[in-house]
């Protein structure tokens, strides 16, 4: 680790006053107690007083008695002095009055008081034990520096030298690098090292270095890239990969490690030293034979998607053919039976009467073999035409994956593991007592007729590729999983152990605040229930207002009425912008950047430094790399505008390729934005909403599908999460035919930022049963706007009989729930939100296995059970609570607001998406959620001078109009034309530009 971590200027800054405390933080760390009142005054003077109550009230702030004591900011003296009984003036001649012999008597004196002590040799072991810990876990120096502050001040302990802090930090790094080798000596052997070597030197045949080869992802699931997948596979597990035992080492510094791997040239890597060199290999090994694991069963899902929906399309095709033809026969019977319902005709006057229609036309109208379709209108013969297809990928992913039961017994384990022999043993024909249970019963037929017509051939094609339509559902549902596997592995692994549990139970009950039992619930999920029917029950009495029901008894809600606006506060917002310069999104990343650090978020992955000057470093990394990603450009394109050399822009664009980084530096964003005023005035940051943002692709991806709605082709999602600030705290690349309502829960309990949420709000894509139980098993609020919602069905925890009390909306609960199979699961049901909130397991990747299962499958319906409740209560807010509804439609209109400012933003190549990997789609789209915030946060700032400068003027603006005054407005911010990145002169102007002059437009 390097020792310099810190520049000149930003050591300055932690070694003095801050220009401004948050208002948080004045309430919590300048506020006096009784103890503290009590021991101040046992000493003499009120000069003697305000300094000691400054000291400490700064060691508790900063963790250290600053040497410009006199100097705090002018909130921080005044209240201080206010709680002593001082006049602020007498804080300077305690500076100057107080000799330095006093003032160490009276630091001693503030540490005593205050329970804290001086950094001593035995603190520092503890500091060094400690920071060696943090350091397995995650190597960066500065977040480790950072963490080494915020530990010493909750041990009490007074902050050293800043100088010794760093270089305690640096030299704890390389003791983490010397442990992490000695806990890896027993899978680091000799000859594992060995085979290690050759990954970093240019293969031959490859014409690169395997380490190279295997890091390069499919972009499609053609059986060609399948099997080259697979070929990955038998190397990885010729070197050991899927041996490796790697658990001696935090799960996150192992995929530290392993990014590094994957984004350090083979050169970089050969370089390093072998105590470091081997375990990062190993690492990324190991992380890389799990990806590929999980991307060949992707893509033989996918391979298999592609050819059920060809078939389905062709099965389409073909009845609409048949539809038309049968309009011709539909008419002819109308006139055979015109003929032979006659009543005056007898049998040989019908017969003839039917035959007089003409012999052409009646042999014209029948059937052919074609047209007489089986049950499933043809379906599975059209895919036992593309037999020799799935053939060409289907037995070399059954050989190259071991998988197992969650379940037993599986017939479908027991077909796939048939078929795996058969394959082996090139068999031509299925036993006669091959399982045939998971066959659906729409396909039962086909194998019927083929067994009773002696065709084997026939019948090994279509139980081979029953199996394997089996095998894929049961994969998604997680009957099946796959051993070296995350995405497909055995669901009972992404949960809390069940050992664990009772140990785990009162922390996830604190974090949730749900009860043990669901008899506790049930009576607070009825208490709401009666509030929201007793309001119902008035509305509906009155038949006038937006809820209504009609002489059916079926219930009506008029739409809400446009929200309209005082036109004085339209006004108020073309004036405020009117003052705002227009600001070039390189100033603005500067600017922000200047204020709040976020790019110390953004180290290397490998550790390395840039060689050129710190202002170059910053107008590469910040400005050209960002804008190059945010605005679409890509590499080529800025370094035809910019005259930086392509690979030094590729070089560092790796400063941005780890996604926990970016999203540390967004949150660093985010929170600077929530401390402003005018933000507190928008929201509170308590609601927040998501919302897709869908890009056409350019090129092939795996994760790119067809949406005509969207895309002329195949395009990808960006869904992201929006708070009532106008800030993004959570984005992530989706596929976009996957439902919304998986992604939802991921980001709210991954949120890191300083943003309370406690309600969240999506469209109808993103709402499931699924969600909304589990959104309140966290101790969250989902809060959709459901289109239609008055025609779903609501449902009750009582018999009908129980809500006799409420005639008119009582009936309106048409569907019961079974809460006897809640309470029947509850502790499940808790131990599953716990494994979320601890994060043993992403939401989407839970959810779409609880969904993609059976119905049948007890957790999963007790699950639905639950969310029935939680959308029923939802319903019944949403229809009885107007300004409720309002509230939502704001907040998704802001979110869309949002989105128009990211596609103004990224406005290259019309938007297209041109990364083909997952992992670079993620890294810019992370990217543009960055210079979002930023030019949000650039722009509040300026707002809020424009408001104060009209303030100053006497023109007083209401609290109601600050919060529709939106910062998302792209008006202020200019993407376009050349990008002068001058960091030196916007650093050395000291402060924003000053503000236009409204009457000059």
């Amino acid at each position: 680790m390097p020792t310099r971590l810190l520049s000149d200027p930003e050591l300055e800054q932690l070694m003095a006053w801050p220009p401004e405390v948050a208002h948080s933080d004045l309430v919590e760390f300048f506020t006096l107690g009784r103890e503290d009142l009590r021991w101040l005054r046992s000493h003499a003077g009120t000069t003697n007083r305000l300094g000691l109550a400054i000291q400490v009230c700064a060691l508790r702030y900063l963790g250290f008695i600053p040497d410009d004591l006199g100097t705090p900011p002018a909130e921080v003296l005044a209240r201080v002095a206010k709680a002593v009984g001082a006049a602020p003036s007498a804080l300077g001649r305690y500076v100057t009055g107080v000799g330095d012999r006093v003032r160490r008597e009276h630091a001693v004196a503030v540490l005593g008081h205050c329970g804290w002590v001086t950094c001593g040799k035995g603190e520092f072991k503890q500091l060094r034990d400690w920071l060696l810990a943090r350091a397995l876990e995650r190597d960066n120096a500065s977040l480790l520096f950072g963490q080494a502050l915020e530990h010493l001040r909750a041990e009490k302990i007074v902050r050293p030298g800043l100088h010794t802090l760093m270089r305690t930090v640096a030299s704890t790094g390389e003791r983490a690098h010397e442990e992490i080798s000695w806990r890896l000596r027993p899978q680091l052997t000799p000859e594992r090292c060995a085979l290690l070597d050759p990954l970093v030197v240019t293969d031959t045949e490859l014409g690169v270095a395997p380490l190279v080869w295997l890091g390069e992802g499919a972009t499609s699931w053609a059986p060609e890239s399948i099997k080259e997948e697979i070929v990955k596979l038998s190397y990885l597990r010729r070197l050991g990969a899927d041996r490796l035992d790697l658990s001696a080492i935090p799960p996150e510094r192992l995929r530290q490690m392993a990014t590094v791997g994957r984004r350090s040239s083979p050169k970089a890597l050969k370089a390093l030293a072998p105590q470091r060199r081997y375990p990062v290999l190993a690492a990324t090994l190991a992380g890389t034979y799990t990806s590929v694991v999980d991307e060949v069963v992707q893509m033989f899902d996918q391979a298999l998607a592609g050819t059920d929906s060809r078939a389905r399309k062709a099965v389409a095709t073909r009845q609409q053919s048949i539809a038309e033809a049968n309009i011709e026969r539909l008419g002819l019977l109308d006139e055979i039976l015109d003929v032979v319902l006659d009543p005056e005709l007898d049998d040989a006057g019908a017969g003839a009467g039917v035959r007089g229609l003409g012999a052409d036309r009646l042999s014209a109208a029948v059937r052919s073999d074609d047209e007489r379709l089986p049950r499933d209108g043809g379906h599975l013969a059209v895919i036992e035409a593309s037999y020799s297809h799935i053939r060409s990928f289907a037995p070399q992913v059954l050989a190259a994956l071991t998988f197992h039961a969650s379940v037993s017994p599986s017939e479908v384990l027991d077909a796939v593991v048939l078929l795996q022999k058969m394959n082996a043993e090139n068999r031509r024909h299925v036993p006669g007592d091959a399982p045939v249970g998971f066959v659906p019963e729409r396909w039962q037929p086909y194998l019927r007729a083929a067994r009773s017509g002696n065709d084997e051939n026939s019948y090994k094609h279509y139980w081979e590729i029953c199996a394997l339509f089996a095998l894929q559902g049961a994969l998604r549902s997680g009957e099946i999983w796959v051993q070296g596997s995350r995405r497909y592995a055995n669901i009972a692994s992404y949960l809390i152990p069940p050992e664990e549990w009772p140990r785990k139970q009162a922390e996830v009950a604190e974090l949730t605040g749900m009860p043990a039992t669901f008899a506790e619930r049930l009576a607070r999920i009825d208490e709401e229930y009666t509030r929201y029917l007793d309001d119902l029950e008035v509305l509906l009495a009155d038949g006038n207002g937006a809820v209504r029901l009609d002489e059916n008894g079926e219930l009506h809600l008029s739409p809400l009425a446009a929200e309209v606006l005082d036109p004085e506060v339209d006004a108020l917002k073309d004036g405020l912008f009117a003052r705002v310069p227009v600001i070039p999104v390189a100033e603005a990343i500067i600017e922000v950047d200047r204020v709040t650090g976020f790019s110390r978020c953004l180290p290397h992955p490998t550790g390395a430094t840039p060689k050129g000057s710190e202002m170059e470093h910053r107008r590469h990394l910040y400005g050209y790399n960002m804008i190059s990603q945010a605005c679409n450009f890509g590499s080529t394109r800025m370094a035809e505008l910019t005259g930086i050399p392509a690979d030094t822009l590729d070089w560092y664009t790796l400063y941005l390729r780890e996604e926990a980084n970016l999203r540390a530096a967004n949150a660093v964003v985010v929170n600077e934005h929530h401390h402003q005023w005018l933000a507190q005035a928008q929201g509170g940051g308590t609601l927040s909403s998501s919302d897709g943002l869908r890009l056409p692709m350019r090129g092939k991806s795996l994760t790119a599908r067809a949406l005509s709605r969207y895309f002329t082709d195949q395009g990808v999602t960006t869904y992201c999460h929006v708070s009532d600030q106008h800030s993004t705290f959570g984005t992530r690349v989706i596929v976009s035919t996957e439902r919304d309502g998986l992604y939802v829960l991921d980001e709210i309990l991954g949120n890191t930022t300083e943003l309370p949420i406690v309600e969240h709000t999506t469209d109808t894509h993103g709402q499931m049963f699924a969600t909304f139980a589990l959104f309140d098993f966290v101790g969250k609020k989902l809060s959709p706007r459901i289109a239609k919602i008055a025609d779903k069905p609501r449902f009750r925890p009582h018999p009908a009989t129980h809500y006799e009390r409420w005639p008119l909306a009582g009936p309106l609960l048409s569907q019961h729930v079974q809460i006897d199979l809640i309470a029947e699961h509850w502790d499940d049901l808790r131990r599953i939100a716990g494994s979320l909130i601890l994060g043993y397991v992403s939401a989407s990747l839970l959810v779409a296995r609880l969904q993609a299962g059976s119905r049948q499958h007890p957790l999963a319906k007790a699950l639905l059970e639950y969310g029935k409740l939680m959308r029923t209560l939802h319903a019944l807010r949403w229809f009885t609570d107007e300004a409720f509804r309002r509230r939502i439609g704001r907040q998704l209109n802001l979110g869309e607001n949002l989105n128009n400012m990211r596609r103004f933003i990224a406005y290259a190549d019309a938007g297209k998406e041109k990364h083909r990997h997952h992992e670079d789609q993620s890294m810019q789209a992370h990217c543009l959620t960055l210079v979002v915030n930023i030019c949000v946060l650039c722009i509040t700032w300026y707002l809020q001078d424009a408001i104060e400068a009209e303030e100053a003027l006497g023109n007083r603006i209401s609290d109601e109009a600050k919060a529709h005054i939106s910062p998302a407005h792209p008006s202020a911010i200019n993407p376009y034309g050349t990008h002068n990145i001058d960091v030196a002169a916007v650093l050395g102007r000291g402060q924003r530009r000053p503000l236009r002059d409204p009457r000059r437009r």
